[in-house]
């Protein structure tokens, strides 16, 4: 009431009451404290007012109930907390590790059903995984592998929040650096081989939000600024494979006389190694090798692969693996049929694979 008709010797008598008679508990039991906890929360939540928090925070810290035990016990039923509740437990955490564990421990209830539930995803999206990635890391970790177990299971409406989570946190824990745009993933702007260095390191030169989707085999997708295709692979599978089939247009575009020839790029998994074909050997995928001490060790591996007029690059994780000249790397009874790749390619590509957990920026 006080609020509403903004009577602020009111409001200051109510803050008062707050402070000397509620948090005075006479039996320093967790039913008080709760009931404490309730009032800050929904004074926060309904009328903007966050007082009443930091006063119960400040008064909760020298009591013998710490906020881990207090989170323990108030989020013990994490998958019935309301919005409000899990807003109220993430700002009594602060920087303290016990409100990951919680989340941990209902996750790994979650294995077995290969899902996860709303809360989860609430709660990931508005904690500050960065701080908490810069104080907790090998806990982060633990998170972070948890929830690519679990992400293996999950169905197309859930992958695209969790994995552009997953490549958030990922991106963080191994770089800290964090882009102020949550849960956005980076793309490459790239049109020509004129955007491209000397010594073809090309830059990331935007932030755009896209949507991850699960990667069907022998389906077709949208290249993306550009030439581009964004890959996301999620474990250490051995021989698998992944290839993408570019149709290019040739000088007999818009005739009956094939105006399309398809061509396709292919990649396995441990060992790492790759073939183009019309460039090398197209039945080996061994007939190029990626050295595996530049190939980023992550467990998550963030491809772009990338073709211009004169190159075909492929970056993991923001490292260049592949380099390839289409004149100059080809081998030597292929330097004819490598011109093919000069060519400029229809914005759709078909992508086969054989990969368990495969995922694509869609464009």
């Amino acid at each position: 009431m006080a609020h509403v008709f903004e009577v602020s010797w009111l409001t200051r008598r109510c803050l008062r009451f707050y402070k000397n008679v509620v948090l005075n508990y006479e039996k320093n039991s967790y039913q008080e404290i709760v009931f404490a906890c309730e009032i800050a929360s929904r004074a926060a939540h309904y009328l903007n007012q966050n007082r009443y928090i930091s006063l119960f925070i400040k008064d909760l810290v020298p009591r013998d109930f710490s906020r881990t035990l207090f989170l323990q016990r108030y989020m013990a039923n994490f998958a019935e907390l309301s919005r409000r509740q899990i807003d109220m437990s993430i700002r009594v955490s602060g920087n303290d590790s016990s409100i990951i564990m919680i989340l941990n421990s209902h996750l790994t209830m979650n294995l077995k059903s290969k899902s996860i539930d709303q809360n989860s995803l609430y709660l990931l999206e508005h904690f500050d995984m960065r701080k908490f990635s810069q104080n907790h890391p090998i806990l982060f970790k633990d998170t972070a592998d948890l929830m690519l177990e679990i992400l293996q299971g999950l169905d197309s409406s859930d992958v695209k929040n969790i994995v552009t989570t997953i490549v958030q946190l990922k991106d963080g824990s191994y770089e800290n650096d964090y882009d102020e745009a949550a849960l956005s993933i980076q793309t490459v702007e790239e049109s020509s081989d004129s955007e491209i260095s000397d010594d073809e390191d090309f830059h990331d030169q935007a932030v755009v939000n896209r949507c991850w989707i699960k990667a069907e085999s022998e389906e077709d997708y949208k290249l993306i600024c550009g030439n581009s295709i964004q890959l996301l692979t999620t474990g250490s599978e051995s021989n698998r494979d992944v290839n993408v089939y570019f149709r290019f247009l040739t000088e007999h575009e818009g005739s009956e006389a094939e105006p399309v020839k398809v061509r396709h790029f292919g990649m396995r998994s441990n060992p790492w190694g790759y073939k183009i074909e019309g460039c090398t050997d197209h039945e080996r995928y061994d007939a190029r090798s990626i050295d595996v001490e530049v190939l980023p060790s992550d467990k998550v591996k963030h491809w772009i692969i990338t073709k211009t007029s004169r190159h075909l690059i492929v970056k993991c994780n923001k490292v260049t693996v592949v380099k390839f000249n289409f004149s100059a790397d080809s081998d030597s009874d292929k330097k004819e049929s490598c011109k093919l790749w000069s060519n400029k390619v229809t914005t759709d590509f078909m992508l086969k694979h054989d990969w368990k957990a495969l995922f694509i920026l869609n464009g």
